[in-house]
């Protein structure tokens, strides 16, 4: 069985997106463990597809927030 780490890359590796358009984080909150996939809004439409689970991870899709500058 692969780590948690090894699974968020390993799901990582299986989409078929641009560079840059998606994270992955490893969540271990004390209860459980899963993967939290952050997906540029643009992209959304294409992970719709991926499984549940990976390597026996449970994986939870979010549209990742765009980044604004804070101007002084």
């Amino acid at each position: 069985m692969n780590t948690i780490r090894e699974a968020a890359l390993h799901l990582l590796q299986m989409l078929d997106l641009p560079k840059g358009s998606a994270n992955v984080l490893p969540i271990t909150d004390g209860r459980r463990q899963f993967i939290r996939l952050l997906v540029d809004p643009k992209q959304l439409r294409r992970v719709e597809r991926i499984p549940s689970t990976v390597d026996g991870y449970s994986v939870e899709i979010e549209e990742r927030q765009r980044a604004s500058p804070l101007l002084g």
